[in-house]
């Protein structure tokens, strides 16, 4: 009886010490009710239970959102600059060309005036030339008698007598008529005071 009674007794406390330690062994495996973890459906509804959470949530989408559209809004912004860019460098192209345009056809104005001053300068030159040959003329008939000088202007035009009378000095211009009939030093007389002979 006594044996049977020890071996009721060890038998238990086997039992006792076999549910303890599944106990513990389920417990280690399978986490407790605390720490279970949430369904998202759970978290969702008490996340918008309150209203800050929920529209920092909001917020933070947005802000998904507009970083994916970031891209687009920038390139679509480059590409309208670029589009700006390509039309003022257009209209400055077409700005140059007109000023290309003005520079060629005042460079030829210009050259058409060297031209002009050029044939100018030669005219002077030519007169200047053709005054000191009058004076050296005119130096010369001054030494001379007026016998010497009649069968000499008898052999040239009006044009250049007169040209000869006005290169000399006012002492010595009457030689010069002297020189010359009285028909044609009347008519050089005229030329030289401005008035036309009428003819008849």
């Amino acid at each position: 009886m006594k044996s049977s009674f020890k071996f009721i007794l060890i038998s238990f406390g086997v039992f006792v010490v076999l549910v303890g330690v599944i106990f513990v062994v389920l417990m280690i495996i399978d986490p407790s009710p605390d720490e279970s973890p949430v369904p998202e459906e759970k978290i969702a509804t008490v996340e918008s239970d309150n209203p800050e959470d929920t529209a920092s949530k909001q917020s933070s989408q947005d802000q998904a959102v507009d970083d994916q559209s970031a891209p687009i809004s920038l390139l679509d912004s480059l590409n309208n600059r670029i589009q700006e860019l390509t039309n003022n460098l257009f209209v400055r192209s077409l700005e140059i060309d007109s000023l290309n345009e003005q520079i060629t056809f005042k460079e030829g104005l210009i050259t058409g005036y060297r031209k002009t001053i050029d044939k100018l300068n030669e005219q002077v030159l030519a007169r200047n030339k053709k005054e000191i040959n009058l004076k050296e003329l005119a130096k010369t008939y001054e030494s001379m008698k007026v016998a010497d000088i009649k069968p000499i202007l008898n052999k040239v035009d009006d044009e250049t007598v007169m040209a000869i009378y006005r290169a000399m000095g006012a002492r010595t211009r009457k030689s010069i008529m002297m020189a010359l009939s009285a028909e044609r030093a009347a008519t050089i007389t005229q030329k030289l005071a401005g008035i036309t002979e009428e003819k008849s």
